[in-house]
């Protein structure tokens, strides 16, 4: 390859370089889509399908975790059914009694009613209202990449 030829090839790559640079950039850290929108645009069976989902791997992950942590002594070698690891981790788990019912019915009042929200994952709603908030409460929630409503002056 001659000087030339290479010089060439490096000026290409470098062009596309910039190229492709300066056209990413204005989408960088932004999602293609709102699964808000894809939420709204399921039918009741997808939608328990995906509650479905998800509850069970979290419920299997979950659960695996407190096991591993169950080998681990008591803080300060309290005794007491209470400080045994395993009863601690599983209190903080995540309360999916309410049923798919609840679950598929406030996501969609809440995608609906909140439309501007849609780019919040379907999985953050699920857990939110699993930790009791109502949709008011997820609507203001200050989700890392979803600025919270402002206050109307």
């Amino acid at each position: 390859m001659t000087i030339v030829l290479a010089k060439r090839a490096i000026f290409v790559c470098s062009v596309a370089l910039v190229v492709w640079m300066l056209a990413a950039s204005p989408l960088s850290g932004q999602r293609g889509w709102h699964q808000g929108d894809t939420w709204l645009k399921w039918n009741r069976d997808s939608r328990e399908n995906f509650l479905f989902g998800y509850i069970s791997g979290y419920s299997t992950a979950y659960g695996d975790v407190c096991r591993q942590v169950a080998a681990e002594p008591p803080e300060g070698g309290k005794s007491g059914y209470e400080n045994l690891p395993i009863n601690k981790c599983l209190k903080g788990q995540l309360d999916f009694s309410k049923g798919s019912d609840y679950f598929v019915k406030n996501i969609t009042d809440f995608y609906t009613r909140y439309p501007e929200d849609r780019d919040i994952y379907i999985y953050e709603v699920v857990e939110q209202l699993a930790n009791g908030l109502t949709l008011e409460k997820i609507h203001n929630h200050p989700f890392w990449r979803h600025k919270p409503p402002q206050p109307k002056p």
